[in-house]
This record gives structure tokens, sequence and C-alpha cells, in this order.
């Protein structure tokens, strides 16, 4: 589950797939295009976890490549699909909202993905 799927409502839906909510997913590769396993390194039963525009609760999800990453060592695939949403919305956050550099710090207190204020 991410943010869409516990404040309904709240959020603009854009494309039928946004409607079935969930933004992450992870499992394996099932089949890939040529191109694709050139260009991305990406093979047939790698575990990965990949960022979709919607209906990440289907069996299967077709994705691009460029969203597709693979599991790191030592995390569960169940655990994976948390990565995505949540790497990025911390990158956008940290990289483009505070314009942090390379040996710039941060003191992270606390974080909610709830908005407290409803």
């Amino acid at each position: 589950m991410d943010r869409y799927d516990i404040r309904p409502g709240r959020h603009v839906i854009m494309n039928t797939a946004m409607r079935f909510g969930c933004f992450s997913v992870s499992g394996s590769v099932q089949d890939i295009g040529g191109k694709a396993a050139a260009a991305s390194g990406l093979q047939v039963g790698d575990s990965v976890c990949a960022l979709v525009g919607g209906g990440g609760y289907a069996g299967y999800c077709v994705v691009p490549w460029q969203t597709t990453v693979r599991v790191p060592a030592g995390i569960s695939v169940t655990d994976a699909a948390a990565i995505p949403e949540a790497y990025l919305t911390a990158y956008s956050a940290l990289m483009w909202s505070a314009r942090m550099k390379p040996g710039d710090s941060i003191l992270i207190h606390a974080v909610s993905l709830f908005d407290t204020s409803v």
C-alpha cells in the first residue's frame, strides 16, 4: 500500500491503471524484450522492483526497464516493493527541493507519510 491507497480521494486519478492503486511493485522478470535486455542488463528470473503508473496490485505488471532495478542483496522481494516510491520521494525532496550537493549534511529528525493536520 502507498499514500494513494490510504488517502483515497485526495489525488487526481489520471488514468485507468491509477484507479487500481499501488505505484511500487516487486517480483521477478518473466519476459524482456531484446533492446530492453541489452540496455538494462536484466534477465528472465532476476528479482526486481519498479515504479509504475498504477495497477501494481495485479498479478503481472508490464513496466519500462528504465524504472526497474534489481532487488538489493539481503532484501526480500516483499520488502523491495517499498523501495521505488520511498526512495524517489526522498531523493526528490533532498536533491530537487532542498538542492543538496555533495558535502552537504542533513539531520532527519522524523519522517511520516501521514498529514496529521487533517
